[in-house]
């Protein structure tokens, strides 16, 4: 929310309003009157956030597959871009959310969230580790150093080692195969255009 283009002006409005009273009461009138217009900017403009989201994505699908065809239509382009930054203002907005909740629930369990932080861990660790490992004849390895020296030996075994001689290439062999005509070695070796560029960066799917 803080984020917002108009969070400033509505704070501003809020606290310039004119309160009468003791100054404790017309401080609680103040903040009241800010509050209200905050809810009020939240309602406008991330109320069914998700909903908004989905959408979102499921209009920028249909312009990029537009564009996929007319990529140099700059209208599709500018609405591309347009809906783009809104998605990214949208899921900012949402993923702050998420975070100010389990931040709450988090702050609500209290001292039981250590036992749970750490049972969490430990759960991560063991996810994210290998205890057991079997080799080519089946024996069982549950020695981290033998572990190491399999999966080491393995990617040894996979890249080959380095031969201690290179053999020169038969010329004359390879001329008898199929070759490339003049033109196609020459495109090969041609610089890559924008509009190329374009098209590839249009082609890749950002779902």
């Amino acid at each position: 929310m803080a984020g917002h283009g108009d969070f400033l002006k509505v704070v501003h409005e809020g606290w310039n309003t004119r309160c009468t009273g003791a100054p404790m009461f017309t401080l609680w009138q103040k903040l009241e009157v800010v509050k209200g217009g905050l809810k009020s900017l939240n309602h406008k403009d991330f109320s069914r956030l998700d909903e908004k989201i989905d959408l979102l994505i499921h209009d920028l699908d249909g312009i990029q597959a537009q564009l996929a065809t007319a990529h140099t239509d700059t209208r599709l382009q500018e609405h591309e871009k347009e809906c783009n930054l809104m998605l990214k203002r949208f899921l900012k907005v949402q993923e702050s959310a998420y975070r100010q909740k389990s931040k709450i629930q988090w702050l609500k369990e209290g001292d039981s969230n250590t036992k749970f932080f750490s049972s969490a861990m430990k759960e991560r660790i063991a996810r994210n580790s290998i205890d057991v490992l079997y080799n080519n004849a089946g024996d069982k390895l549950v020695t981290i150093d033998a572990i190491k020296e399999e999966i080491k030996g393995f990617y040894v075994n996979l890249i080959a080692p380095a031969a201690t001689q290179l053999t020169s290439i038969d010329i004359e062999l390879v001329r008898k195969g199929s070759q490339l005509s003049v033109a196609a070695a020459e495109s090969l070796v041609q610089p890559v255009t924008n509009m190329e560029i374009d098209a590839t960066l249009k082609g890749i799917d950002v779902k």
